[in-house]
């Protein structure tokens, strides 16, 4: 066994992420990390932005820009999608 693997790492689960989109521009998000007991080796993260914000309105027009410029997703493509859903 190596020494970095029996170490516990533990991360921050809140936080705040400053991401450079090519269509939103600069997004501020809220972050938050979700560990289930039962399985701790996979994390569920979520971004929301704050409602009102700059950030918020960036994320309306990239989703009706989303909307507009969709791909046909086929069987095989959709299997490897990482989906991403905004809650309102």
């Amino acid at each position: 066994m190596r020494w970095w693997a029996g170490q516990k790492v533990v991360e921050p689960s809140l936080g705040i992420k400053t991401l450079n989109h090519p269509i939103a521009s600069r997004l501020t998000l809220r972050t938050e990390a979700l560990t289930f007991p039962g399985d701790p080796d996979q994390t569920l993260f979520t971004f929301l932005a704050d409602p009102g914000s700059p950030s918020d309105e960036a994320l309306t027009v990239l989703s009706a820009w989303a909307a507009d410029h969709a791909l046909p997703v086929t069987p095989a493509a959709a299997t490897k999608e990482v989906q991403v859903l905004r809650v309102c």
